[in-house]
C-alpha cells in the first residue's frame, strides 16, 4: 500500500510542507520483518519523486507481544539514508491512521497516538506522539550536536558562487549567529546566516551543475547547504518580534518565547534543487543556536519556556512550518551524553493506493 503525505505543513498556508511517499509492507509471520528485497526497495524508492519511507508493519499477533514497527528512510535515487526527520513523522502518522482504521475508529485530529518505531539502521526506538488538541505530530529524537568549522575559504566562495551569493550577502557571523559551520544532529548541514530576510528570500539560485553541487558539498563534507535569517519585525507570522527572531510579550512574567527564523535549504544531491522543508537542518540549527544563548535559559532562575518556528519553502511557493524545542535544562554543549531533541509539525495525509510490487 503507497500512501502520500505532506509534512511540516503550514497550519495556514495552503500548498506547503514537505511530500512523502510511504510503502506499506505486512510480513506473512511474526518472524518476518524485511518482506521486501533490496532491489525491490530500491525500485520502490526510485518511483518517487520525493523522499520515500518503507515501514514494516508487526502482524497483529507479534504487534501484541511488542513488536515494533520497522521503517526505511530512502532517497529518489534509490539511495537508503539512515533518517530523515519529515518522513518518519509522516509514516508515523501514517501508521496512526492504519492502527486507527483497523480498529474501526474514526480517523480525526482529535485522535491522539504514539508510535515507537525503530530503523533498519539503527535499532534504538523513537517515537512520534500526535497532539489530541492539534494533531500536529512530534518526533522525539536522541543525538549529540557536533559542529566543525570549514577551513577551505576558497570552495565556500565557489559555494556561494553557485547559489548566485556574494560575499556581502552573508553574514560573517558578528551578531553571534552561526555562520560558515556545518552543524549536525544526525548529517551535516552548513549554516550560512544571510544578510536579511529579503536576501534570503531573492538572492539565492539554484545550482546550475547538479554534479557540480554535488562535488562542492562533498569537498566541505555537507549533505546541504541551509540559508536562514531571524523573521523581520514586520512579518505577517506574528505581530510583535524583535530583529533576533524572538517573540515579544507585553507581559514580564511570559511563560513562553518563540524564537523565529526563515531558512532555505539547497540538499547536496537528492533529485531535486531545493527543499521545502528540512526537519534535520532545521534542528541542527536550533541546537546551534541554543549553544550560543539565542533561546537557552539565561540563568537557573529563568523558567521560561524557549521553542523555535523555522519556516520554510516560503519562495518556492510552498509555505512550510518546523517546530524544535529542547527541555529546559538541555545542555547542547554535551559531548558525553545524548540530548532530547523535538521536532514537530503537521502532517497533510492525501492519498492511498494499492502498489504493484515490481519485478526484482
Amino acid at each position: 500500500t503507497r500512501v502520500s503525505a505532506r509534512a511540516f505543513v503550514h497550519p495556514e498556508v495552503a500548498g506547503g510542507g514537505n511530500p512523502v511517499d510511504v510503502f506499506l509492507s505486512r510480513p506473512s509471520s511474526a518472524s518476518d520483518n524485511l518482506t521486501l528485497p533490496p532491489d525491490t526497495r530500491s525500485q520502490l524508492a526510485k518511483s518517487c519523486a520525493w523522499e520515500s519511507v518503507i515501514a514494516y508493519l508487526p502482524s497483529s499477533s507479534a504487534a501484541e507481544q511488542g513488536q515494533r514497527p520497522v521503517l526505511s528512510f530512502y532517497m529518489p535515487s534509490g539511495e537508503e539514508v539512515s533518517f530523515c526527520a519529515h518522513a518518519a513523522l509522516g509514516a508515523a502518522s501514517v501508521i496512526s491512521q492504519e492502527a486507527k482504521l483497523a480498529a474501526g475508529d474514526t480517523v480525526t485530529s482529535s485522535n491522539v497516538g504514539l508510535v515507537e518505531f525503530t530503523t533498519t539502521t539503527d535499532e534504538w526506538v523513537q517515537s512520534v506522539s500526535i497532539s489530541p488538541e492539534t494533531g500536529e505530530a512530534e518526533l522525539k529524537m536522541s543525538a549529540k550536536l557536533t559542529e566543525s568549522d570549514i577551513p577551505d575559504f576558497i570552495t565556500l566562495g565557489h559555494v556561494r558562487d553557485a547559489l548566485g551569493l556574494r560575499m556581502e550577502d552573508v553574514s560573517l557571523g558578528g551578531t553571534g549567529l552561526p555562520s560558515y559551520i556545518n552543524s549536525s544532529i544526525a548529517r551535516n548541514k552548513t549554516l550560512l546566516p544571510m544578510l536579511d530576510e529579503q536576501k534570503l528570500q531573492t538572492g539565492p539560485q539554484n545550482p546550475k551543475d547538479p554534479e557540480e553541487w554535488k562535488r562542492l558539498c562533498d569537498k566541505i563534507d555537507s549533505t546541504g547547504v541551509y540559508l536562514y535569517s531571524p523573521v523581520d519585525s514586520d512579518s505577517t507570522e506574528d505581530e510583535a518580534e524583535g530583529s533576533d527572531g524572538e517573540e515579544k510579550d507585553e507581559k514580564d512574567d511570559v511563560d513562553e518565547v518563540v524564537l523565529r527564523y526563515e531558512c532555505r535549504q539547497f540538499p547536496r544531491a537528492s533529485g531535486y534543487p531545493e527543499d521545502p522543508a528540512t526537519g534535520i537542518a532545521a534542528a541542527a540549527l536550533a541546537a546551534s543556536l541554543r549553544k550560543r544563548g539565542f533561546g537557552a535559559p539565561l540563568d537557573d532562575k529563568d523558567t521560561k519556556q524557549y521553542r523555535y518556528e523555522f519556516y520554510q519553502g516560503t519562495s518556492m511557493g510552498r509555505r512550510s512550518r518546523i517546530g524544535v524545542r529542547f527541555d529546559h535544562d538541555c545542555n547542547v554543549k554535551s559531548k558525553d551524553n545524548d540530548m532530547e531533541i523535538y521536532i514537530s509539525g503537521l502532517v497533510d495525509i492525501s492519498s492511498r493506493e494499492e502498489e504493484k510490487l515490481p519485478s526484482s
